[in-house]
């Protein structure tokens, strides 16, 4: 079997790094010595993030900047050429944009190269556009992959986008090898864990209200957040105004979630936007039950009644400013999954999520029922070998398409 060539296009310096440059390194990590699989990339190397250097080994050739020639900073249509030209020396089977709307580059260079061109979407169809995509990014790729259901809809309602669609859904890459039965603590409050960049649309705030009404109900609980950003500020002003800033931790950014996982007892994700949520399988893999709102594709990445609970959003957006949250950092359009359609963001009611909490929390019979079953679905969801399996699958399907 001939390995394929792959050409990645996503941002990988140090200030876009996010959850998807955590997959994508995970992904190279793991494929690096698979025989199926020449990896290249070509980026701005000025800002490569180390942790893309630290994986060089992973690509059968050095990342390649096209921007620049001996110092000087060439325009588009060089660029283009110099990455064209690479493509075709590299012979490339496929070049695969990640998550980046309107950049024509797979498209072009692939036509160049003989070559497939793949769009994988990750939640950029959730951003506001204020031109629309244009006919050759829409039409020019072989396939499109999206990472969930909701995914998949939104590319279809939002962007219009009627060539062939296949889900491939995240993997847990660091699974434990193995977890004991969990129990709920009899020596300190209920810990529920929210993780994630603090951006409003994640529902920061909302899970501070959430601590205060479990607390206002008479149940001693805590909240502890991995992850930074700008609504930090926010929820440490929720905090003090429902009086719970000793019963909030910020730890800032966490690099052992592994360590998170087995320090909380319920994971609380109240989003307004989620393309999929993979921290929900990543608990579910330490046997953490999940708490989440029902919207785009966090009922994919949980099982109702099983695994956790997810809380349909019935309040306004207008809400959102009355508990202290930023509206305006919140996407124009989710997939609800409940009538199969694209429509304004709303949000979950703290008090709703807190009763949610206590059905899960409620009795130690209870707690071992979801955590059991957070376990079960976690073995049952896309494992490491089975997601990088079907990449090639579909990889090699959109080239049978060219």
């Amino acid at each position: 079997m001939q390995p394929l060539g792959i050409l990645h296009h996503l941002p990988v310096s140090s200030r876009n790094w996010g959850g998807i440059q955590v997959q994508f390194a995970a992904f190279l990590q793991a494929t690096r010595s698979d025989p199926r699989f020449r990896h290249y990339l070509t980026t701005d190397k000025r800002s490569l993030s180390p942790e893309i250097e630290a994986l060089a080994g992973a690509f059968a050739a050095p990342p390649f900047d096209p921007r620049e020639w001996w110092g000087i900073v060439l325009p588009k249509w060089l660029r283009q050429r110099r990455e064209t030209r690479a493509a075709r020396r590299w012979r490339i089977d496929a070049a695969v944009n990640i998550n980046l709307p309107g950049d024509l580059r797979a498209v072009r260079t692939a036509r160049s190269a003989g070559a497939a061109a793949l769009y994988w979407e990750r939640g950029a169809v959730w951003f506001g556009r204020e031109k629309p995509l244009s006919s050759e990014f829409r039409g020019g790729h072989h396939l499109f992959l999206a990472n969930s259901t909701a995914s998949r809809r939104m590319l279809q309602e939002v962007w219009r986008i009627e060539a062939p669609i296949e889900i491939l859904s995240p993997c847990v890459w660091n699974a434990p090898p193995a977890v004991g039965e969990r129990v709920l603590p009899s020596d300190r409050p209920l810990r529920l864990g929210f993780a994630g960049r603090l951006r409003a649309f994640k529902g920061g705030v909302l899970a501070v209200h959430t601590v205060a009404e479990l607390r206002a109900a008479g149940r001693p609980a805590e909240l502890v957040v991995a992850g930074e950003g700008p609504d930090r500020g926010r929820m440490e002003a929720a905090a003090k105004r429902r009086g719970v800033t000793d019963h909030v931790r910020f730890l800032g950014q966490v690099h052992d979630m592994a360590g998170f996982y087995e320090g909380i007892d319920i994971l609380l994700h109240p989003a307004l936007r989620e393309p999929f949520g993979t921290v929900c399988p990543e608990a579910a893999s330490f046997g953490v039950p999940c708490v989440v709102t029902s919207v785009d594709g966090l009922p994919e990445a949980m099982m109702h009644g099983v695994s956790g609970l997810r809380v349909e959003p019935h309040l306004p957006l207008a809400a959102f400013g009355d508990l202290g949250g930023d509206p305006s950092d919140v996407y124009p359009l989710v997939y609800r999954p409940l009538t199969d359609d694209v429509g304004p963001p709303a949000l979950p009611d703290p008090a709703r999520l807190a009763d949610a909490v206590l059905r899960i929390a409620g009795s130690d019979e209870s707690y071992a029922s979801f955590q059991k079953g957070a376990r079960a679905v976690a073995a049952g969801q896309a494992q490491p070998a089975s997601h990088i399996d079907r990449f090639h699958h579909l990889v090699s399907l959109a080239m049978s398409r060219r």
